[in-house]
């Protein structure tokens, strides 16, 4: 069984880099026939798609969402071991749809766990433009005559966020109607099945009262998951008004 996760985990390295082989080799070319057959930059004096506030707001939603991301990971695996152990009612053992909902939400951890490289990656081309930018602030700076890298920097980032996006959308709407398939064979087989009604009252009140007091800090670590996300929200947030008060300035 090692053996075989072993050559899952190979396999799934080499669609990673297959995937981004293909992923950056659309970029490049994408990004070397704008600058080719679109014309110079019409901002190299002006202002830049991505200058000042709204760069560190595309940097705060792109951490945002490749935490959102682990976060939808964790939690895929999570469920999914609680369906292995038994735990969850609506997806009892030996069941077919059991089987096709744990082999969907390892599926899901999968995939996720290949798009946030990704993102790590688009982070860090935002962190050099801004690094970039700060450089040719500087009026005795050397790269004054490669203020054309920024607007090139900038369509990069764009057509980056769009596939990304295109991505996730169509992995929303493939992976939702298998799961509304797997969910309908659970409902159906639960109104076939209906669970026995054998507890009195008296057990239902021993049962609660044996409730383990572990449960109390899973509360805290789903708010401890939550906070970085409302964190950088925060953050676009009053960059967003940061960047709003500046223009009517």
């Amino acid at each position: 069984m090692a053996h075989k996760y072993a050559d899952r985990i190979r396999s799934r390295e080499k669609k990673f880099w297959l995937i981004a082989a293909i992923f950056f080799f659309i970029l490049v070319v994408s990004t070397i026939i704008a600058y080719r057959c679109l014309g110079d930059a019409r901002y190299q004096n002006a202002d830049n798609l991505l200058k000042g506030p709204p760069q560190f707001i595309v940097l705060s939603l792109v951490v945002a969402l490749a935490v959102y991301l682990r976060q939808l990971a964790a939690g895929a695996m999570e469920f999914r071991d609680k369906i292995r152990n038994e735990r969850v009612r609506l997806y009892p053992s030996g069941q077919r749809f059991t089987e096709a909902k744990a082999k969907n939400l390892e599926r899901i951890y999968e995939i996720l766990g290949l798009t946030t490289p990704f993102l790590i990656a688009l982070a860090l081309v935002l962190s050099l433009r801004i690094v970039f930018d700060s450089i040719l602030r500087f009026e005795s700076s050397v790269f004054a005559d490669y203020r054309w890298v920024l607007t090139v920097a900038d369509f990069l980032i764009a057509e980056w966020l769009f596939w990304f996006f295109l991505f996730l959308a169509a992995l929303h709407f493939f992976l939702r109607r298998t799961d509304e398939r797997i969910r309908a064979a659970a409902r159906d087989y639960e109104n076939e099945h209906p669970p026995p009604i054998r507890e009195s009252v008296g057990t239902r009140r021993a049962d609660l009262s044996n409730i383990p007091k572990s449960s109390e800090p899973a509360t805290e670590d789903r708010s401890s998951r939550i906070a970085p996300i409302s964190v950088a929200a925060t953050g676009i947030v009053i960059l967003s008004l940061v960047a709003l008060l500046k223009k009517r300035a």
